[in-house]
């Protein structure tokens, strides 16, 4: 896989994408989700209701039947009485469970642009379903009362734990991706709050 830096910055609102990168689309009335698109990435799935907003993104020439990476953006429009942290401590359960050797990570847990968040890192050595290796990073933002979810999922190679440092760079290279990916104040241009 190719990693290219993203060259769009668009808002997104998950209802749909703007390729205007200075356009300002409120999310709700806290603010507007600042959202970077790798470059030639491709939506895969949308799904909208009245609960959730779902965007998942695939990179060129990966389809849903074969992909080694995936971009999900999620907004959730209900209120949830739990942490960011502790929100993503249940939302990578589901990795757990599919997983012989299982890590979870904690990256930060605290205010970003005065906003709770969170992000962790998960890998699984080896899956129960395919016997690959999974790579995950999870960004939760609680936008009272929505949340938003960013979520970049990479299948490697099934690999041992001493090999784990291996993905070092692809970790670090998708960790400064989401913390690009910030929710900024109603009123802020765009511009005031990238990272």
């Amino acid at each position: 896989m190719i990693l290219r830096p993203w060259l769009n910055l668009v808002c997104l609102s998950l209802v749909s994408i703007s390729a205007h990168p200075e356009t300002n689309l409120p999310v709700n009335g806290l603010g507007h989700l600042t959202a970077h698109i790798p470059e030639g990435w491709i939506t895969h799935h949308q799904f909208r209701s009245s609960r959730i907003d779902l965007l998942e993104l695939l990179p060129p020439g990966q389809d849903h039947m074969n992909w080694q990476s995936q971009l999900v953006f999620e907004r959730t429009k209900e209120p949830l009485t739990l942490m960011p942290a502790q929100v993503l401590e249940q939302v990578d359960q589901n990795l757990k469970d599919n997983c012989y050797a299982f890590s979870r990570t904690l990256i930060f847990s605290g205010l970003e642009n005065g906003i709770d968040s969170a992000v962790t890192l998960t890998t699984c050595t080896n899956t129960t379903t395919d016997h690959q290796g999974r790579i995950q990073l999870s960004k939760a933002i609680r936008a009272s009362p929505d949340w938003y979810f960013i979520k970049i999922k990479m299948k490697v190679p099934a690999y041992t734990d001493a090999e784990q440092l291996q993905h070092q760079d692809l970790i670090k290279y998708w960790s400064t991706f989401l913390k690009k990916n910030t929710l900024c104040h109603a009123g802020d241009a765009i511009s005031a709050c990238r990272n």
